[in-house]
Order: structure tokens, then C-alpha cells, then sequence
């Protein structure tokens, strides 16, 4: 199944990319230790992850073409 991971922030700058699309079956929270075993840097930061747009528990099972965003906190003005 393809995964569409999105990076803002910080976190973008540390992957080098800003989204990639990744071959992975499983819910929310292994994709995200798949991508901290890749981005090791990623653990120091705070950071959420939403599905298709919703924050959701890190046990929802992913589906073929859902997005996957990685967010760090925003600050605006």
C-alpha cells in the first residue's frame, strides 16, 4: 500500500523533503517509528501526526492513498 507522508517545519528540513510516498502496511504508530528509524533527528522534536487531515490515535490502521502529515508546533502573528 502507498502512504502519502507530508513534512512541515522543522521536520522537513531534517528529512531533506518536504513529502515522499512510502510502501508500508500497519497503523499510524508504526509508520512512525518507521520514519524516526530513517530520520533518527526526528525524535527531539514535539511533534503530532494527522491523518487526511484529522488527528487521530496512533492505532488507527492506514488504507491505501491516505496522508499522513507530519506536524511540528506552529507559531503565528
Amino acid at each position: 500500500m502507498m502512504i502519502k507522508v507530508m513534512f512541515f517545519g522543522v521536520l522537513a528540513e531534517e528529512a531533506g523533503c518536504d513529502r515522499m510516498d512510502i510502501d508500508y502496511s500497519g497503523d499510524i504508530k508504526g509508520l512512525k517509528q518507521m520514519v524516526e528509524i530513517n530520520y533518527p533527528s526526528f525524535v527531539k522534536y514535539s511533534y503530532q501526526v494527522s491523518l487526511n487531515r484529522v488527528i487521530e490515535p496512533n492505532n488507527i490502521i492506514l488504507k491505501d492513498g491516505d496522508e499522513l502529515a507530519f506536524l511540528p508546533p506552529f507559531a503565528g502573528g
